[in-house]
């Protein structure tokens, strides 16, 4: 269910996203076209294209006659074959291929030097050229629900980007060439079968959303808690039995969900993530909870429901948190 809801709001605000990216210059004044037929008049005028559900069953060529092309969105068709010619649409800065039937990518797709935006989400990839590493200008880079188990060593190179998402693929080791991405600000990796997270997370120190929920992990590394840019931490549905002290040092954070692990007790340091708004713990071991958790005066959600709480740790709670406790 939680997949459904991502993958529904990733593509009712992926054109607003998109917007945002490019609101300054003539891009934004630009007409989008919905219909080939409509674009062929005016070749030269195309600028954007959007030809998503339209049933294609093949890459359209005629994509390949307008030379001033910047955003091409070919989602939810059933595209199997991603062409070299691809390569020839050196203006692109957006293009979208999430839920086709795509196999492959050409190595030709590292021509597109001028790319912000690539989204080959929910199609059959297992792996992506190593040329993918000459997109030096690529912001965001979305491989989500394919047949990923491994990244190119080149995907290193891509030292702006900002986004990467790599959800529900075949992930059984955290991929080392992310470590490489300082600039990263949102990192997406849950609904893999990743058992470590490694020490080298602490390298990210400009990350402000991290979600891993639904692997394998028992144990979190201490350098997480060096990532004190981190707004949103999602670690539910793994096999935690104890959290770090080191993060109550993430000052920043506003959501954290632990739902769904094996945790025993939580750390009292966590009383000191004064700007947390959501805290789930829902479904774990716990008995007690440190009183320290009382001082987040911001929290609007704690959620301890499916514990092991006694009724007088309940009833402590219920008063203490009148406002924002669940159980």
């Amino acid at each position: 269910m939680k997949t459904v809801l991502i993958i529904f709001f990733a593509i009712l605000f992926q054109g607003f996203f998109y917007d945002i990216l490019f609101a300054q210059g003539d891009l934004r004044k630009s007409e989008t076209y919905t219909s080939i037929a409509e674009a062929m008049k005016s070749p030269d005028d195309v600028v954007k294209l959007s030809l998503v559900f339209n049933s294609l069953d093949v890459f359209p060529k005629e994509v390949f006659k307008f030379k001033n092309l910047q955003i091409l969105k070919l989602s939810n068709n059933h595209i199997s074959v991603l062409p070299p010619d691809i390569g020839k649409l050196t203006q692109l800065k957006v293009l979208t291929l999430s839920a086709n039937k795509i196999s492959s990518i050409p190595k030709e797709i590292g021509k597109l030097k001028n790319l912000k935006v690539l989204v080959l989400s929910e199609n059959n990839l297992s792996n992506i050229p190593e040329e993918v590493g000459s997109l030096v200008e690529l912001k965001e880079l979305n491989l989500s629900s394919n047949k990923f188990n491994s990244l190119p060593k080149e995907l290193s190179k891509l030292k702006n980007l900002l986004t990467l998402r790599l959800d529900n693929n075949e992930f059984s080791t955290f991929p080392c060439e992310i470590l490489d991405l300082q600039n990263l600000i949102e990192l997406d990796i849950f609904q893999n079968q990743i058992s470590v997270i490694p020490a080298a997370i602490g390298q990210l120190k400009r990350l402000e959303e991290f979600y891993f929920w639904n692997n394998l992990i028992v144990e979190l590394p201490v350098e997480l808690g060096t990532l004190t840019n981190l707004k949103i931490l999602g670690l539910s549905d793994n096999r935690l039995t104890k959290i770090p002290t080191e993060l109550g040092k993430l000052n920043k954070l506003t959501e954290l969900s632990l739902l769904n692990n094996q945790l025993q007790s939580i750390p009292k340091e966590l009383g000191d993530l004064i700007e947390l708004k959501e805290l789930d713990l829902n479904n774990n071991q716990l008995t007690v909870v440190p009183d320290e958790i009382s001082k987040l005066k911001n929290l609007k959600k704690f959620n301890l429901r499916s514990n092991k709480l006694s009724e007088s740790e309940k009833d402590k709670w219920r008063k203490l948190m009148r406002e924002s406790i669940v159980f």
